[in-house]
């Protein structure tokens, strides 16, 4: 057991069940054009993405599974931001993680959020993902999702607007999903080509 250089990182504390020599370790930090930095670790099944503004203090911290083929769930996500993009991929160390699902509660209370954009590869929206997220009003997705679950989108902004790229035939039901998932009834929603 190493933890000697990560042990006040909250990722080694996931469980892991991959066995010791299959557990992949590994980390980068990215230093983007406004100046913050990105910093992702890989731990066995876990992969954790750290944010910091370019006066070093931390915005954004998500936590994500990783399943079998590099498949990623964002798990939770903690942050001051008012705008959140979850990404298609996130790639550390030449290896490319596709972000297909949010999990449950991932967003869940979340006070701040006013804005989210989600990635082209998600495919579900678990339960609670984004419930009492109240000042939430601009949501953004692709017809790639197939599976909201119950709640994902109770209790947002009154005066959410949900935009959805997507073919006629995926954008009404992508738009009867949203709606079956608590979404308010004053939710407008808008295809984009």
């Amino acid at each position: 057991n190493d933890d000697s250089s990560e042990s006040d990182n909250p990722i080694t504390k996931t469980k892991l069940s991959a066995s010791k020599s299959s557990i992949i370790k590994a980390s980068q930090t990215t230093t983007n054009s406004d100046g913050s930095t990105t910093n992702i670790v890989v731990n066995g099944t876990a992969l954790s993405a750290t944010v910091k503004n370019a006066s070093g203090e931390t915005v954004s911290t998500s936590k994500y599974s990783i399943s079998a083929n590099n498949k990623l769930t964002l798990k939770s996500i903690e942050t001051t931001q008012k705008s959140v993009t979850i990404p298609a991929t996130v790639t550390v160390e030449g290896r490319k993680y596709s972000v297909t699902s949010i999990g449950a509660s991932a967003f869940k209370g979340n006070k701040t959020i006013t804005s989210v954009s989600i990635g082209k590869n998600v495919k579900t929206i678990g339960a609670n993902a984004f419930n009492k997220c109240k000042k939430l009003k601009s949501i953004k997705l692709t017809g790639k999702v197939t599976s909201v679950k119950k709640n994902a989108f109770k209790n947002i902004s009154k005066n959410a607007t949900i935009r959805i790229k997507a073919n006629s035939k995926n954008y009404k039901s992508i738009k009867s999903l949203i709606k079956k998932s608590g979404a308010p009834s004053s939710t407008k929603y808008k295809r984009v080509k």
